[in-house]
């Protein structure tokens, strides 16, 4: 393979590749698309400047201050704003799925007098039969369709006219680019209802006529990797390319879903599936373990991480496969790893924590963020380096069970209107990726995203970005979603992806914890005020200062704070209190982010840290999905195995400097009448309520006793999972306490909900 140097374009992060395949006639096409690349990047720079300037006007007459060069991500979402009426023409963005249903998206047989038949035979003597592949004599409009296999062939009405109706598949040339473009490799093509209840082979299916055919092909649909299976390189040496593409064997690798929601005709989601072992033809099929042993040498059953030595070990898929070696659980203390990439001051990292998985690394070459990550994960590696140093240096290459990616999306920066030497740099971070994955082999891996990407207007730099994970043999999917169904209190949306490795299967997108209503058993969304009421008045905390905070004055407009937030960005994206007297706080910004109030936050530049990551407590909710996945792809029960990492991610530093304190007297001293008092009516309902007769040994924390950071209350055991509380957790739930576990040996802290006391993010009361 060779790769065509073209401006910014021809660096080994960033290849426009010329497959082995292709002869001269193709050089312009290649040439073609590298302009049309080229166009999308001065696009973005156009972008950039406009809203630059849009900015510059709109400080000169605000008075609330000039704009900020190196707020990148306000200039991202503001971009995205430009964007959005082009990207929604073409997208549903909605993320709803209330359209009415339809029966299919195919042309549809009428049903009158249908009957099925075993065979037919065209005027030219070719007799067609369930099985057959045939090419078509023009391609579909549709996403370029040229070949069918066959499924039924279906007479109808009172002439029985004929229909053939099968699964439709497209060169991989007619995808735009989102799967490597090799010779006679095809993709089957699906498009589905999400809302139709219906398999998808049954929506997949396409309707032609006798009179559409051309000729029968051989098409071979294997799982096997790239190029196993395909023609002969003696034919395509003898007998020249052009033969082999009208009359040598088409293979099949892939998958490419188009979802639908309902009626709606603009896709809400898509997916690139690897064609796996029980759906491959049985002459060309191979074990689905054996191409993820191929690719990355094998898997832990349970997780990769197990400091016991006790667990699963790598199982040579090649000679066993991973069914035959499956026990009923993991090991005690054996986790799943991951590796967050672009990590910014560790939104993702903290969600992955969250999640209950090991945080093997973390990458970031901003200051203060690495400051935060190193903070915040004292036992993760923290690496301070630019992403093409990571990617060369020689000992950042660990495999990781799951990899996360929030690549900068540079093309529009603010900081590179003009084109210049830096364009290709910028550029190749995106396509770093690539190279990130043939580093750490991930079993499974996400990004997350600007969905301004998406637009029409980068087409082509999008495809190319995709086509960075396809050219290994990843399965991927991607989607828009709106965080506020995962319980975000803002109108933010992100661009997700989700990516398996060769030989695993695809995860689906988790469902949706919350919606507009709270009907379908689901969550309303939450709120800012719901979110900001768990922060008690009288809170003192370096990050809430509310009293200090800057003052608008006149006051700015009062907004109804039981409507979602606008979108935060690195210096707030025009948000401040509802109120429209001050700004909000920083711990309020984090909260309405998604962080934990435990998250500490270092050096300068703590709101632009904040608006820049990835919301922890959507991480943490996709996380928990992935790691289940997982679990049940590698045999165990994910509600037995998740049961005994219930406290994963929860603080271990209990001291009271890393905690907010609560103080009616905006003091620095916790000792107050009131705090005792809380403290002392709590433990005094609680021995109350609780059965004496129970493991539970309660500290009297009447008088003069504290809750300190090693002075807790001990339970040998915690609430069930599922959220399901009995006896006296019942208790718990009534006093509005929560019991979080920390530690390694039962430790259990009190925290107060309206502290924030939960599991996903305690407050606890120190001394």
């Amino acid at each position: 393979m060779a790769y065509l140097i073209n401006g910014a374009l021809g660096a080994p992060y960033n290849p426009v590749p010329i497959e082995d395949d292709d002869d001269d006639d193709d050089y312009g096409h290649i040439a073609r698309r590298t302009r049309r690349i080229e166009e999308e990047a001065r696009t973005g720079r156009q972008l950039a400047a406009l809203v630059a300037s849009r900015n510059a006007h709109r400080a000169s007459h605000d008075g609330y201050g000039s704009p900020s060069q190196s707020d990148d991500l306000d200039r991202e979402f503001q971009i995205e704003a430009v964007l959005e009426a082009d990207i929604a023409e073409v997208i549903d963005l909605t993320g709803d799925d209330d359209f009415p249903p339809i029966p299919a998206r195919a042309p549809t047989v009428p049903r009158d007098r249908v009957r099925e038949v075993r065979s037919h035979e065209l005027p030219n003597g070719i007799r067609l039969q369930p099985g057959t592949t045939v090419e078509l004599k023009q391609p579909l409009p549709r996403f370029g369709v040229e070949f069918l296999r066959l499924t039924s062939i279906i007479k109808s009405g009172w002439d029985q006219d004929v229909t053939l109706r099968g699964l439709g598949f497209a060169r991989t040339r007619q995808l735009g680019g989102m799967l490597p473009s090799q010779l006679n490799e095809v993709a089957m093509v699906a498009e589905v209802s999400n809302s139709s209840g219906r398999q998808w082979v049954e929506e997949a299916m396409i309707d032609v006529k006798p009179s559409d055919i051309l000729c029968v092909r051989e098409l071979r649909i294997t799982n096997a990797l790239f190029p196993d299976h395909r023609f002969s390189r003696s034919d395509f040496e003898e007998k020249g390319k052009r033969w082999v593409e009208k009359h040598a064997p088409l293979v099949c690798r892939y998958r490419y879903h188009v979802h639908y929601n309902g009626s709606n005709e603009k896709p809400c989601e898509w997916a690139f599936v690897r064609i796996c072992e029980r759906e491959s033809d049985p002459k060309y099929k191979t074990m689905d373990d054996k191409n993820i042993n191929r690719w990355r040498g094998g898997k832990v059953l349970g997780g990769s991480h197990n400091p016991a030595g006790l667990g699963h070990p790598v199982c040579d898929l090649e000679t066993e496969p991973s069914s035959h070696v499956r026990a009923l659980n993991p090991s005690p203390q054996q986790r799943y790893t991951a590796g967050d990439v672009f990590s910014g001051a560790g939104g993702a990292s903290r969600g992955i924590e969250r999640a209950g998985l090991k945080l093997m690394f973390a990458v970031d070459h901003w200051a203060p963020a690495v400051a935060s990550l190193r903070r915040n994960f004292p036992h993760s590696r923290i690496h301070d380096m630019d992403v093409f140093d990571f990617i060369t240096a020689k000992d950042t290459g660990c495999k990781v069970d799951i990899l996360h990616l929030s690549p900068p999306c540079q093309f529009w920066s603010p900081a590179h209107t003009v084109a210049g030497r830096n364009d290709e740099d910028n550029i190749a971070v995106l396509f770093s990726c690539t190279d990130l994955i043939k580093k750490h082999r991930p079993r499974l891996f996400t990004v997350e995203q600007t969905f301004g990407i998406l637009s029409p207007k980068f087409q082509e730099f999008f495809n190319l970005f995709l086509q960075g994970f396809t050219k290994f043999g990843y399965s991927v999917r991607w989607k828009v979603l709106p965080l506020a169904n995962y319980g975000v209190p803002q109108t933010r949306r992100r661009l997700i992806m989700i990516g398996s490795a060769p030989g695993e299967k695809l995860p689906p997108f988790p469902p949706p914890t919350h919606n507009k209503d709270g009907t379908g058993g689901l969550k309303p969304w939450a709120t800012p005020k719901s979110v900001l009421a768990s922060l008690p008045r009288g809170l003192v905390h370096k990050l809430h200062q509310p009293h200090n905070i800057k003052r608008y004055d006149p006051p700015k407009r009062r907004w109804n704070a039981d409507t979602l937030a606008r979108t935060i960005t690195t210096n707030g994206g025009q948000n401040y209190h509802w109120t429209g007297r001050r700004d909000f706080t920083l711990l309020e910004y984090a909260v309405l982010q998604g962080f934990p109030t435990w998250h500490k936050f270092e050096g300068s530049y703590v709101k632009k840290q904040i608006g820049n990551a990835f919301a922890p407590s959507v991480v943490k909710v996709l996380y928990d999905h992935l790691v289940d996945w997982l679990l049940e792809q590698d045999g165990f029960d994910p509600a037995s195995a998740r049961r005994k990492n219930s406290r994963a991610g929860l603080p271990a530093d209990l001291s009271p400097d890393a905690y907010i304190r609560l103080d009616d007297n905006d003091e620095d001293d916790n000792g107050t009448p009131s705090a005792q008092r809380n403290v002392r009516d709590l433990n005094r309902a609680a021995k109350q309520e609780l059965n004496q007769d129970n493991d539970t040994d309660m500290m009297d924390l009447d008088g003069l006793d504290a809750l300190s950071d090693t002075e807790t209350l001990r339970d040998g055991e915690g609430p069930p999972e599922g959220g399901e509380h009995h006896g006296r957790w019942d208790v718990m739930e009534m006093m509005d306490v929560d019991m979080v576990r920390a530690g390694e040996e039962g430790v259990i802290d009190l925290t107060v909900d309206r502290g924030r006391g939960t599991a996903e993010d305690p407050c606890v009361l120190s001394d």
